[in-house]
């Protein structure tokens, strides 16, 4: 259809399982009218009882009033909504808003992965599997009212955003935005299928799975609150190691040393646990304690290449230069190491 979107929507007869909105910036005249009351209430109108419509904004250029005034105007006619984003310093917001409460269910997700179409899109932008979707979530419904309460409405005779952001459009946002967006998260298990949200059933190694997605893409709070809850559902060496590696990125060393030996109590022989430790002691130059801590890792465990390299450069630190060659020699020939 080659036509105005807007004026589309008016006149059409038809409804829809999905709009999506991406425009210019939303100070922009004429894109301006595509970010108002009257035009997210024309978009409910022309969505199905359980259509979903899909809505970019950005963070660069915009102040946070500004902000949550877009999202405070879009909350105002659908009440349910989930903000998702590319990873933690993207400039860029993607809001699904529903008429009617909606929840993510893993399985579905699952079951659309398997389909090579949408598989093949997905890994052009590095999303391998549900995990990497999931970390994408930011905030849904109830915390985007809790940050954007008392915003003021954006609305055609108004036109706040497009007389306001003008004003900041140099200045950089995008930090000040993100921060409050993750202060204000509860974490994506908030958000799942409740099904699937029982001990016993595989859903809390599915949730660390969930937070080792968010670690990796530096979304910390997130994943902690991920962990947390697979941790509330069933304890396990993996899930407080995993905590301790979260910890250890946000400089909470206390809690990083708490969390992994927690994870001994737990399993004294946890390899993953182990080798955390002794990375950690070798980054604190205490090469003796991380030897000492490979040396029964090794005794126990003889085929693991990052406990022998962990060793060999502890020993070699402490000035024992062949007897490190020697473990140094050992990963190198092990052909399925990835050091």
């Amino acid at each position: 259809i080659i036509n105005d979107g807007r004026n589309y929507l008016e006149v059409t007869p038809e409804s829809f399982d999905v709009i999506i909105s991406k425009l210019s910036n939303p100070w922009t005249t004429g894109a301006s009218n595509l970010f108002t009351r009257e035009f997210f209430k024309l978009v409910s109108k022309r969505l199905n009882k359980d259509g979903i419509f899909c809505q970019w904004i950005q963070l660069d250029g915009m102040i946070l009033s500004d902000l949550k005034s877009l999202l405070y105007t879009l909350c105002s006619v659908f009440p349910e909504n989930m903000i998702f984003s590319y990873s933690i310093t993207s400039g860029d917001l993607i809001i699904l808003s529903a008429k009617e409460k909606f929840i993510i269910d893993p399985h579905m997700l699952k079951e659309k992965l398997s389909e090579e179409k949408i598989a093949s899109d997905l890994r052009r932008i590095e999303i391998n599997n549900i995990y990497d979707i999931l970390a994408l979530f930011d905030i849904g419904t109830e915390e985007i009212k809790g940050i954007t309460h008392g915003a003021a409405i954006n609305t055609d005779d108004n036109l706040l955003i497009e007389f306001s952001t003008p004003k900041h459009i140099f200045k950089e946002t995008v930090e000040d935005n993100r921060q409050e967006i993750t202060m204000a998260t509860r974490g994506v298990h908030y958000y799942l299928k409740e099904d699937n949200n029982k001990p016993g059933n595989g859903y809390p190694d599915f949730l660390l799975h969930v937070g080792l997605a968010y670690y990796r893409g530096s979304r910390y709070k997130q994943a902690a609150l991920t962990v947390k809850r697979a941790l509330e559902l069933s304890e396990s060496a993996e899930g407080h190691r995993i905590l301790g590696e979260i910890y250890l990125k946000e400089e909470k060393e206390a809690d990083a040393l708490k969390e992994w030996n927690r994870a001994r109590s737990i399993k004294p022989d946890h390899l993953e646990t182990l080798l955390s430790l002794a990375d950690y002691y070798i980054s604190k130059e205490r090469y003796l304690t991380a030897r000492s801590i490979l040396d029964e890792v090794i005794t126990s465990k003889t085929g693991d290449s990052m406990a022998y390299y962990l060793r060999g450069l502890s020993i070699y630190k402490l000035g024992e230069f062949e007897v490190s060659m020697e473990d140094f020699s050992r990963v190198l020939k092990d052909k399925t190491a990835h050091i």
